[in-house]
């Protein structure tokens, strides 16, 4: 009977101590907040008092009954530090700017209620988004897509997984979103709205951005094969990821420490030839060879913008980012807007990441370049020679000729391709000779022998010499180069040199005058016999 009775009691606090003896079944005299249990207990004291013989078991339920009003009590007090945390949260919510967003909408779309972060990203008022709906802020194209997550995410199972859209500003401009919504229920369980938690993020995006960029690049640089297809590339990828709409490559004269444009997009031709050069003793050049990027936007720009030349041009903001390898300048980069007047800070973070990936991409577009030029002219030099000039591997099979083996074995350029071997234009009685001096070559020996008998494509014979040395890469030796000398005109003016000298011998033997020569260089004296 107690036990029902007590827990029959609402939550309230003790009751007073002066109450227990004094006999009242009145409950007017009591205070409000005690009224009501003491009145209850007060009408049953004569009831208990018979129920329990024992008094200390009746002491005893009492005190049960005040621990149990004051768990009640810290509990209640709990609940309110709870919903004041809780209140506090929601309106830091609401009016905090640096949180997220938060809006919630009824079924038919109408915005109810939104914080001032997301008025913020959006650019509305709380009076004019009561007016709008949802769609208003959703671009056509994302439109569908959302429509079908409300459908068979948040409708279905009362909330939505963390899905990404674009919102639309007042002022027209378009931002990334990151949102999860939620269902909101009317007390007999109906749908009557939802609201969502929104992130802006642009910031995110446009990292992404630049590591997708930073990456196409490099897939990109792959696959170049001049200087100025990598500079084109290399400005193209920084305008874009930058966001900026024009722009040059300077590359730096090392010897003179000057500037010269290599490259440049969307400028006038007025404009490309006031800046093509940069002196070595100019501000802009020392500014690159500081080695730091300098950013020139409105009226931070040191009159810069304010030259004749960019004015006309119609400049509003560019930047200056060195480029350099091996902690050496080598380049830099100018990109510039036409319309931006402030340079935001993932431009200028997506021009410092683009223009240190660069660097040695230049670098190594640039030595390719000189030694492309550097082959060219040795080509040119070489096909100039009137000796034949080759290159072969350890095999003996040709990898390079001149102009003047054409000529003189009869071969076409077609007939000196892939596996013709060089014994071809050697005797077959000289070509295991050939054979073992050219591994001797390679082996960087000395061989006495080097003159041989070639034969030409039409099948006639001519005596030739071959000089040679190794081809060494990586230390090894990969083949020979040298040169072959036609020995035919030698070979006839030695042979008639010969013959005069022995038509003058005899000449001298069979005149019987005594005849002498002095050869004043040497001091020698040579006498003619006589008889």
């Amino acid at each position: 009977m107690i036990a029902t009775f007590w827990r029959q009691v609402s939550v309230i606090p003790s009751c007073p101590e002066g109450m227990r003896n004094s006999g009242s079944r009145s409950p007017r005299s009591i205070p409000k907040e005690t009224s009501v249990i003491c009145w209850m207990f007060c009408e049953r004291e004569n009831s208990m008092s018979e129920e329990f013989e024992n008094r200390e078991q009746l002491l005893d339920e009492i005190s049960s009954l005040r621990q149990r009003v004051k768990e009640l009590e810290v509990s209640v007090a709990s609940h309110k530090q709870s919903e004041e945390r809780y209140r506090r949260l929601y309106d830091r919510m609401l009016h905090d700017e640096g949180m997220d967003g938060y809006a919630a909408i009824n079924m038919d779309g109408y915005f109810r209620v939104s914080n001032a972060a997301f008025m913020k990203m959006v650019g509305y008022t709380a009076e004019e988004l009561r007016g709008m709906i949802y769609l208003d802020l959703t671009p056509e194209k994302w439109r569908e897509t959302e429509r079908v997550i409300i459908q068979e995410q948040v409708l279905s199972e009362n909330f939505s997984q963390v899905y990404e859209k674009e919102l639309r500003r007042k002022d027209g401009s378009v931002f990334p979103v990151e949102l999860r919504t939620y269902l909101i229920r009317s007390r007999n369980g109906q749908p009557s709205g939802m609201w969502a938690f929104v992130r802006d993020i642009t910031v995110r995006k446009q990292s992404e951005n630049i590591l997708v960029a930073q990456r196409d690049l490099s897939l990109a640089l792959a696959g170049t094969k001049s200087l100025q297809d990598t500079l084109q590339l290399c400005l193209d990828t920084a305008i874009q990821a930058s966001g900026f709409d024009s722009g040059g490559i300077y590359i730096l004269d090392s010897r003179k420490k000057s500037l010269d444009l290599a490259c440049v997009r969307n400028l006038s031709d007025e404009f490309v030839d006031s800046i093509n050069h940069v002196p070595a003793d100019s501000e802009r050049a020392r500014v690159v060879m500081a080695g730091s990027p300098c950013y020139l936007e409105g009226a931070d720009c040191d009159g810069v913008l304010k030259q004749e030349h960019f004015v006309r041009e119609g400049i509003k903001s560019c930047s200056i980012i060195p480029i350099s390898s091996q902690e050496r300048i080598i380049a830099c980069l100018n990109v510039a807007s036409h319309v931006l007047e402030k340079i935001p800070p993932y431009a200028r973070n997506a021009l410092e990441s683009i223009a240190g990936q660069i660097g040695l991409c230049i670098q190594k577009a640039q030595a390719e370049e000189e030694l492309r030029d550097s082959e060219k002219k040795y080509r040119q030099l070489v096909d100039f020679l009137p000796i034949i000039v080759f290159e072969c591997d350890k095999r003996g099979n040709i990898t390079s000729t001149n102009r003047a083996a054409f000529k003189a074995f009869g071969y076409t350029q077609e007939d000196l391709g892939p596996g013709f071997n060089a014994l071809q234009v050697i005797v077959p009685e000289e070509k295991e000779r050939a054979l073992h001096n050219i591994q001797r070559r390679i082996n960087d020996e000395d061989v006495d022998t080097i003159e041989y008998t070639a034969v030409r494509k039409d099948g006639t014979t001519f005596p030739v010499r071959i000089l040679s040395a190794p081809i060494i890469r990586n230390n090894k030796a990969v083949g020979l180069r040298g040169a072959i000398i036609d020995m035919t005109e030698i070979k006839l003016a030695r042979k008639a040199l010969q013959e005069s000298e022995e038509r003058w011998q005899f000449a001298l033997e069979g005149s019987g005058d005594g005849v002498w020569d002095w050869n004043k260089q040497t001091g020698e004296v040579f006498y003619g016999s006589s008889d």
